[in-house]
């Protein structure tokens, strides 16, 4: 990235993720968690009706200038977060039983 006549380099990095699963229920990962069947980040409902998934990602940063001689990365102080939500789907329980045939 080109700063005014300088080049600078950034790098972000995720440090957690905040899963909120749309019924009152928090969960804080240091994973982004996987596709089914990975089961890295699960959760169980425990009442039945519409909900929405959503993850806010807490990120860190550090940059170096092109300018410095010395190459030093630096840290950006603090952090930012980004928001990702799902589609709304519904919750709905499903019940096997065995029968006579």
């Amino acid at each position: 990235m080109l700063f005014g006549e300088y080049g600078v380099d950034v790098v972000v990095t995720p440090e957690s993720y905040t899963w909120d699963f749309g019924d009152g229920e928090t969960v804080v990962t240091a994973d982004p968690g996987r596709p089914y069947p990975a089961f890295v980040v699960t959760h169980t409902y425990l009442d039945l009706g519409r909900r929405t998934i959503s993850l806010t990602t807490a990120w860190s940063g550090r940059y170096r200038l092109d300018m410095d001689p010395s190459g030093r990365w630096r840290d950006v102080e603090g952090t930012t977060h980004t928001v990702d939500q799902g589609e709304e789907f519904e919750v709905i329980e499903l019940r096997g039983h065995l029968t006579g045939e």
